[in-house]
Protein backbone atom coordinates (compact mmCIF):
# COMPACT_ATOMS: atom_id res chain seq x y z
CA UNK A 1 0.00 0.00 0.00
CA UNK A 2 2.69 2.34 0.85
CA UNK A 3 4.68 2.11 -2.76
CA UNK A 4 1.70 2.31 -4.35
CA UNK A 5 0.78 5.59 -2.08
CA UNK A 6 4.32 6.56 -3.10
CA UNK A 7 4.19 5.97 -6.83
CA UNK A 8 1.00 7.84 -6.93
CA UNK A 9 2.65 11.17 -5.70
CA UNK A 10 5.06 11.46 -8.66
CA UNK A 11 3.58 13.44 -11.20
CA UNK A 12 5.66 11.93 -14.38
CA UNK A 13 4.00 8.79 -15.52
CA UNK A 14 7.15 7.97 -17.28
CA UNK A 15 9.42 8.14 -13.53
CA UNK A 16 5.68 6.12 -12.19
CA UNK A 17 6.13 3.19 -14.51
CA UNK A 18 10.06 2.98 -14.07
CA UNK A 19 9.71 3.02 -10.17
CA UNK A 20 6.34 0.69 -10.67
CA UNK A 21 8.90 -1.87 -12.47
CA UNK A 22 11.44 -1.41 -9.78
CA UNK A 23 9.08 -2.37 -7.57
CA UNK A 24 8.16 -5.24 -9.08
CA UNK A 25 11.47 -6.77 -9.72
CA UNK A 26 12.21 -6.49 -6.15
CA UNK A 27 8.87 -8.21 -5.34
CA UNK A 28 9.75 -11.18 -7.74
CA UNK A 29 13.24 -11.49 -5.87
CA UNK A 30 13.48 -14.17 -3.36
CA UNK A 31 13.23 -13.30 0.10
CA UNK A 32 15.75 -14.63 2.64
CA UNK A 33 13.16 -16.32 5.55
CA UNK A 34 12.50 -14.13 8.67
CA UNK A 35 14.00 -15.32 11.87
CA UNK A 36 11.94 -15.47 14.65
CA UNK A 37 13.19 -13.81 17.92
CA UNK A 38 12.16 -16.81 20.68
CA UNK A 39 11.98 -14.98 23.98
CA UNK A 40 12.64 -18.11 27.14
CA UNK A 41 9.48 -18.26 28.80
CA UNK A 42 8.38 -16.02 32.06
CA UNK A 43 8.11 -17.76 35.02
CA UNK A 44 4.92 -17.65 35.92
CA UNK A 45 3.17 -14.72 38.25
CA UNK A 46 2.36 -14.81 41.42
CA UNK A 47 -0.77 -13.22 42.34
CA UNK A 48 -1.53 -12.32 45.94
CA UNK A 49 -5.07 -12.39 45.61
CA UNK A 50 -5.97 -15.70 43.64
CA UNK A 51 -2.80 -17.84 45.34
CA UNK A 52 -2.13 -15.92 48.55
CA UNK A 53 -1.55 -19.33 50.37
CA UNK A 54 2.53 -18.58 50.90
CA UNK A 55 1.78 -15.36 52.99
CA UNK A 56 1.54 -15.27 56.43
CA UNK A 57 -2.05 -14.83 58.23
CA UNK A 58 -2.71 -12.66 61.34
CA UNK A 59 -5.42 -13.64 63.89
CA UNK A 60 -7.74 -10.91 62.42
CA UNK A 61 -7.71 -13.23 59.21
CA UNK A 62 -5.40 -10.37 56.95
CA UNK A 63 -2.16 -10.53 56.07
CA UNK A 64 1.33 -9.39 57.88
CA UNK A 65 1.60 -5.81 56.78
CA UNK A 66 5.23 -6.41 57.89
CA UNK A 67 5.04 -9.53 56.08
CA UNK A 68 3.63 -8.82 53.08
CA UNK A 69 5.82 -8.67 50.18
CA UNK A 70 5.63 -7.61 46.53
CA UNK A 71 4.18 -9.97 44.09
CA UNK A 72 7.16 -11.14 41.57
CA UNK A 73 5.91 -9.91 37.90
CA UNK A 74 8.45 -10.61 35.27
CA UNK A 75 8.16 -7.53 32.61
CA UNK A 76 9.73 -8.30 29.57
CA UNK A 77 12.60 -5.84 27.92
CA UNK A 78 11.23 -3.17 25.99
CA UNK A 79 11.60 -3.84 22.45
CA UNK A 80 14.13 -1.35 20.38
CA UNK A 81 13.40 -0.31 17.20
CA UNK A 82 15.40 1.41 15.32
CA UNK A 83 13.66 3.96 12.44
CA UNK A 84 15.94 3.89 9.46
CA UNK A 85 15.39 6.79 6.85
CA UNK A 86 13.12 6.19 4.43
CA UNK A 87 15.07 4.83 1.50
CA UNK A 88 15.64 6.73 -1.48
CA UNK A 89 13.33 5.18 -4.15
CA UNK A 90 15.11 2.69 -6.63
CA UNK A 91 16.59 5.11 -9.03
CA UNK A 92 15.95 3.98 -12.87
CA UNK A 93 19.27 3.61 -13.94
CA UNK A 94 18.44 1.62 -17.31
CA UNK A 95 16.32 4.52 -18.29
CA UNK A 96 18.39 7.96 -19.13
CA UNK A 97 15.11 10.20 -19.62
CA UNK A 98 13.33 8.87 -16.30
CA UNK A 99 16.95 9.25 -14.83
CA UNK A 100 17.31 13.00 -15.70
CA UNK A 101 13.72 13.70 -14.70
CA UNK A 102 14.32 12.71 -11.06
CA UNK A 103 17.68 14.66 -10.95
CA UNK A 104 15.79 17.79 -12.26
CA UNK A 105 12.92 17.72 -10.29
CA UNK A 106 14.55 16.98 -6.94
CA UNK A 107 18.10 19.50 -7.14
CA UNK A 108 17.96 23.29 -7.36
CA UNK A 109 18.95 25.31 -10.11
CA UNK A 110 22.50 25.06 -8.92
CA UNK A 111 22.98 21.90 -8.35
CA UNK A 112 21.63 21.01 -11.96
CA UNK A 113 24.23 22.76 -13.37
CA UNK A 114 27.10 21.21 -11.03
CA UNK A 115 25.39 17.55 -12.45
CA UNK A 116 25.42 19.03 -16.55
CA UNK A 117 29.01 20.62 -15.53
CA UNK A 118 30.41 17.43 -14.10
CA UNK A 119 29.08 15.20 -17.15
CA UNK A 120 30.97 17.42 -19.66
CA UNK A 121 34.07 17.03 -16.84
CA UNK A 122 33.99 13.28 -17.29
CA UNK A 123 33.40 12.67 -21.04
CA UNK A 124 36.66 11.95 -22.45
CA UNK A 125 36.26 14.86 -25.52
CA UNK A 126 34.12 16.43 -28.00
CA UNK A 127 33.27 13.19 -29.87
CA UNK A 128 32.22 11.31 -27.52
CA UNK A 129 30.04 13.98 -26.21
CA UNK A 130 28.59 14.12 -29.82
CA UNK A 131 28.32 10.70 -29.57
CA UNK A 132 26.33 10.39 -26.12
CA UNK A 133 24.49 13.28 -27.28
CA UNK A 134 23.33 12.27 -30.93
CA UNK A 135 22.33 8.57 -29.46
CA UNK A 136 19.73 7.34 -31.14
CA UNK A 137 17.94 10.62 -32.35
CA UNK A 138 16.82 11.05 -35.54
CA UNK A 139 18.21 14.01 -38.12
CA UNK A 140 15.24 15.96 -36.82
CA UNK A 141 15.98 15.63 -33.46
CA UNK A 142 19.89 16.09 -33.36
CA UNK A 143 19.71 19.14 -35.57
CA UNK A 144 16.94 20.59 -32.77
CA UNK A 145 19.72 19.38 -30.16
CA UNK A 146 22.28 21.43 -32.29
CA UNK A 147 19.87 24.15 -32.44
CA UNK A 148 19.57 23.98 -28.47
CA UNK A 149 23.10 23.70 -27.79
CA UNK A 150 24.02 26.82 -29.92
CA UNK A 151 21.88 28.85 -27.86
CA UNK A 152 23.10 27.88 -24.60
CA UNK A 153 26.42 28.59 -26.16
CA UNK A 154 25.62 32.27 -27.46
CA UNK A 155 23.88 32.63 -23.63
CA UNK A 156 27.05 31.49 -21.96
CA UNK A 157 29.19 34.09 -23.86
CA UNK A 158 26.74 36.79 -23.45
CA UNK A 159 27.28 36.42 -19.33
CA UNK A 160 31.03 35.96 -19.81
Amino acid sequence: MKTAERIAKIQDPEQQKAIAAEEIRKAKEPKAPRKRQITPPSPPVQNPVLNPATEPVTSGGGVAADKMEAPVVAVPEPRTTTVSQAEPAALPWQDGEVLMNVAFDRLDAQQRSAFILRYFQRSSGIDAVIADMSGNLTTEARTSLAAILQQVAAGLLEDA
